[in-house]
């Protein structure tokens, strides 16, 4: 659908009358960018109290960050199927070698990330 000739007067009028730019409002609307994996486990590390649960998160967000390309991967970039076939894969007492188990283990010929 694309706006009639009536259309765009209206908003370059109402534009004008708000001073609003189109980089004003490009600026305006635009997100911060995501951080990486690498970037935020640090963040999210010192922010939990010492124990073994920090401890045990450690270990596999070291396995995120040894995997190639997850480092350096924005947070909202993976899909859910994809880290869960890697947690299975990493895992070594996963189910996804049990038949009927939901999870499936990568192709043989399928990289991460």
């Amino acid at each position: 659908m694309s706006a009639s000739p009536a259309d765009v007067a209206a908003v370059a009028m109402l534009a004008e009358r708000f001073g609003v730019t189109a980089a004003g409002l490009a600026a305006a609307t635009s997100r911060a960018p995501v951080p990486t994996f690498a970037e935020y486990i640090p963040h999210v590390f010192d922010s939990m109290p010492q124990g073994c649960t920090r401890d045990h998160y450690m270990t596999y967000w070291r396995k995120i960050l040894a995997q190639q390309g997850w480092a350096d991967r924005r947070l909202d970039e993976p899909r859910a199927s994809r880290g869960e076939r890697w947690r299975a894969d990493c895992d070594p007492h996963s189910m996804s070698g049990v038949a009927g188990w939901p999870l499936h283990p990568r192709p043989e010929n399928e990289s991460y990330p």
